[in-house]
Formats: C-alpha cells, sequence, structure tokens
C-alpha cells in the first residue's frame, strides 16, 4: 500500500513538472526593435540648439553597463556614417552618447545641412547588427 502511494506521489510530481517545462516563459525583447526621431522629420528646418528626441520601440532604453538582448542606450551620430558593428562607438563631438538611459539630448549645430543618425548600442556601446538605426538630414537655419 505504502508502495502503491509513492508511486502515485511520484507520477503526480512528474506530469506538474512535465506540465510546468511545456509552460511559455515570457519572450525576451527582441534585438530587431527600431529607433526614430520623436521630434525631427526628414528635410525638417530648425534653429540651434536643437533638442533632438528618440522614440524606441520593441527595446529597452537603460543606462549602460550591462549586455542584456533588447536593452541598451541610444547615440546621436552627427556629419559621419555609420561605424563599425564590432567595436564600441567613438566619443567624441560627433558621436554622442546617451549612457545614462535619457532619450533627448539637445545639439549646437551650425548654419547649414546636417545628417543626423541615430545608434542603439548595447550597455557596453557596441551597435547591434545588423543596426537598429534611423537618419535624418536637416537644415539649420542662420541665427537672426
Amino acid at each position: 500500500m505504502r508502495h502503491r502511494l509513492h508511486l502515485r506521489l511520484l507520477v503526480a510530481f512528474g506530469a506538474t513538472f512535465a506540465l510546468g517545462a511545456c509552460a511559455k516563459a515570457p519572450a525576451a525583447p527582441k534585438s530587431a526593435g527600431s529607433v526614430s526621431f520623436a521630434t525631427l522629420k526628414d528635410g525638417d528646418t530648425v534653429k540651434s540648439p536643437l533638442e533632438v528626441c528618440i522614440d524606441a520601440q520593441g527595446l529597452v532604453v537603460e543606462p549602460a553597463g550591462e549586455v542584456k538582448p533588447g536593452h541598451g542606450h541610444h547615440h546621436i551620430l552627427v556629419d559621419v556614417p555609420l561605424p563599425g558593428l564590432d567595436a564600441p562607438i567613438g566619443k567624441d563631438e560627433q558621436h554622442i552618447h546617451m549612457g545614462d538611459g535619457s532619450r533627448c539630448h539637445t545639439l549646437e549645430l551650425s548654419p547649414g545641412e546636417h545628417t543626423l543618425r541615430l545608434l542603439f548600442a548595447d550597455g557596453m556601446h557596441v551597435p547591434y547588427d545588423p543596426p537598429i538605426t534611423a537618419q535624418v538630414v536637416v537644415k539649420v537655419a542662420a541665427g537672426e
């Protein structure tokens, strides 16, 4: 009798474990998200200083430091092509890091045409491959 009870408990535990293993875990964010300019459109004429705000879809925006799939932070590239995708993005006047997890940054731009690129990167500033990027060309009006 005792042996049967142990067998029933073992079968019940096994069935519960099997059902739990088949349950679907929550999906992690995919790195195939997208970024877009929230405050600019291609061809806009703007004044400097210019506030650039960024929207992210299907991504988790957070401060730099930890590498997790689908997580990272924004970079704004000014008048430069996309960098290599296998190394951290450089940091200078043309490569603006938003490693604090922010979504807006104020740029000082000279009058004339400028190409602005967004590039989403992981917690170590390495871009995703394929790149998660967006681009606009804006014209900065001369000051009055």
